[in-house]
């Protein structure tokens, strides 16, 4: 469902005239919505009566779409601005909307890790709250135009940071966010951070002993199966997106604990030569699981482009590294409960920073760090196409210097979580959401205390997850994985790992030169997880290519002769990265769907 309220005095004609109107004293919210369109909400809850309107959608773990809503959970009573959770921060996928009608008091607030987020502007004297970019754009008849500052930011990290969006004066909410409009005035809060405290940096010190390993192993796996079981709790069946590596597996070994077999579907997807193909196609056939793969998406670039911006809506590339059409619909019947693996290398320590130098605790370190995670390997070729060297007109380096925390690590793992992991990988995995509505296991409160009171040696390259995993699920702990070169973890001979990985080196570095000879593939590299690395370079996708840049020449924030070198270098193969080439796709799909960049 899509959703847009706006916010404006009673005197103002509606925006859309069949709108849903709730009147206050001297304001008014009018509900547009359309059933037909937008994400998939298990469940919608409306109560209106004298003093208020309520809104919400989307789901809470355990319940049907019929359920009331927990006793306590804050958008049933309380006041309108007061989010509070007695009880702890809600479980699931949601977004909240109150209405105050004796106080025209309108307050909007979501799930913690933005797994359903709202958009806000002010326009033309009107407050628009909506869940879509796109929707907004048809409400508003066209009114909105790029936002021509965000175009570094897309070029240099592939998505929106923090609150931008492609779009002026449009706002994505931020983690723990409330939103407040006090007859017509702007008010923000945070009512809650990711709490991202570890209790010790540095993995030095004694080895865990046999007690401490078994017993971290024990609490992860049980509050691991907690979480699945919740999550599925009144749903019938489930869909596990499933690769070469432990994430997806774990999460699989805990539904096949709940779950019959045939109510249980997997897809995989990418290239055949690939680990994460091979094995997530073996593995649910030798387990007896109806499996859906998915080959790569080769349709015309212009086809990919349109999914690929209805689904993410700009905010991210509109060349998604997963196949889109068709083929994604077949794993995801519309209604889909899709139990993903959302972050869970990095809950488990995999992005760590195990830096405890006090003198490292700076602004700037901190942004060295983020940069370098971010955009560290395309600065030097994004640079030179913009215009001006001031990229950062949104001061996305000055939201970085006021991010709380008492070190380093602290203060970089809030921004992986709060901006990097809700505005990049939210929108990279969570595909087709008028289809699908995703679960997230590995961010439930529970798993996330017992994770980060983790000694720092458990967590350092995610021993105790593995040590959890291997006693909960032996099976699929020893079957083969990506992160093991294709072999299982239990492989005795190293050196035969290190033989493999040297051939995989030594072809990588063939290809490389049969390529730029001949413009051909000479050898698919089984880690490339969806597409190869030179994907958007094959011959079918150059006119395309060359059609964007030229498109993209007359933009203003964009240099024309840094483009046309860039485009130059396409042609003669040297090195040009698909990340760049999709963000100028994305760029230029801005303004075909928001309006002109020039």
């Amino acid at each position: 469902m899509h959703i847009c309220m706006i916010f404006s005095k009673r005197d103002n004609p509606p925006e859309v005239p069949e709108s849903q109107s709730v009147e206050g004293q001297g304001w008014r919210l009018d509900i547009v919505k359309s059933s037909d369109t937008g994400p998939f909400y298990p469940q919608i809850k409306e109560q209106s009566d004298e003093q208020s309107y309520r809104f919400f959608a989307g789901r809470i773990p355990g319940q049907k779409p019929t359920d009331d809503l927990p006793s306590g959970f804050s958008i049933n009573n309380g006041d309108i601005t007061a989010w509070e959770f007695p009880q702890g921060e809600p479980e699931g996928s949601w977004l909240a909307l109150k209405f105050d009608r004796k106080r025209d008091i309108v307050s909007i607030t979501c799930d913690l890790w933005l797994l359903q987020r709202w958009y806000y502007a002010e326009i033309d004297g009107k407050w628009f709250f909506t869940n879509s970019l796109n929707f907004l754009r048809d409400v508003t008849g066209n009114r909105l135009r790029v936002e021509r500052r965000a175009i570094p930011y897309m070029l240099l990290f592939g998505y929106m940071p923090g609150s931008v969006t492609p779009i002026q004066n449009v706002r994505s909410i931020v983690p723990g966010e409330v939103v407040s409009i006090d007859r017509g005035r702007l008010f923000n809060t945070i009512r809650k951070r990711v709490p991202v405290k570890r209790v010790s940096i540095s993995p030095e010190g004694p080895s865990p002993s046999q007690n401490e390993c078994d017993n971290a192993a024990e609490s992860i796996l049980n509050s691991l199966r907690q979480a699945v079981r919740l999550e599925l709790e009144k749903i019938d069946s489930i869909v596990v997106p499933l690769s070469g590596g432990m994430d997806s597996r774990f999460l699989l070994g805990c539904a096949m604990e709940v779950l019959p077999h045939d109510r249980i579907t997997t897809y995989t997807y990418g290239h055949p030569r690939t680990f994460d193909f091979k094995f997530g196609v073996g593995m649910a056939k030798e387990l007896g699981l109806h499996c859906v793969p998915l080959p790569m998406d080769r349709r015309p670039l212009e086809e990919i482009i349109k999914d690929g911006f209805k689904d993410a809506e700009g905010m991210t590339f509109v060349l998604p590294n997963s196949p889109m059409g068709s083929i994604r619909e077949a794993a995801l019947p519309e209604g889909s409960f899709v139990l993903s693996g959302y972050i869970g290398d990095a809950v488990y320590g995999s992005h760590d920073i195990e830096d405890n130098d006090p003198n490292h605790n700076t602004d700037e370190f901190l942004i060295e760090k983020a940069m370098a995670w971010a955009a560290g390997g395309y600065y030097n070729e994004v640079l030179p196409l913009l215009t001006s060297t001031d990229w950062d007109e949104m001061d996305f380096r000055g939201d970085l210097r006021k991010t709380p925390g008492e070190t380093l690590p602290e203060k970089y793992e809030r921004w992986h979580y709060e901006v990097h992991c809700v505005n990049r990988v939210n929108f990279a995995l969570q595909k087709y959401r008028n289809r699908a509505f995703y679960l997230a296991p590995f961010i439930h409160r529970n798993v996330w205390e017992i994770a980060y009171n983790l000694p720092q040696r458990l967590r350092h390259s995610e021993l105790a997850f593995f040590l959890a995993m291997e006693q909960g699920f032996p099976k699929l702990y020893r079957y083969p994985s990506a992160r093991n070169a294709g072999f299982s973890v239990e492989m005795k001979h190293q050196w035969i790992k290190k033989i493999r990985r040297g051939l995989q080196r030594a072809m990588v570095r063939f290809d490389d030169s049969i390529w730029r000879t001949t413009g051909r593939f000479a050898y698919y590299s089984p880690n490339q997880n969806y597409g190869h690395r030179r994907e958007l370079n094959q011959p079918m996708y150059h006119t395309g290519v060359h059609k964007c840049i030229e498109d993209l020449l007359s933009i203003s924030i964009l240099n024309p002769l840094e483009l046309k070198r860039f485009r130059q270098r396409y042609d003669r193969r040297q090195g040009v990265s698909t990340h760049t080439i999709r963000a100028l796709f994305t760029i230029r799909e801005w303004e075909r769907q928001f309006g002109d960049l020039r």
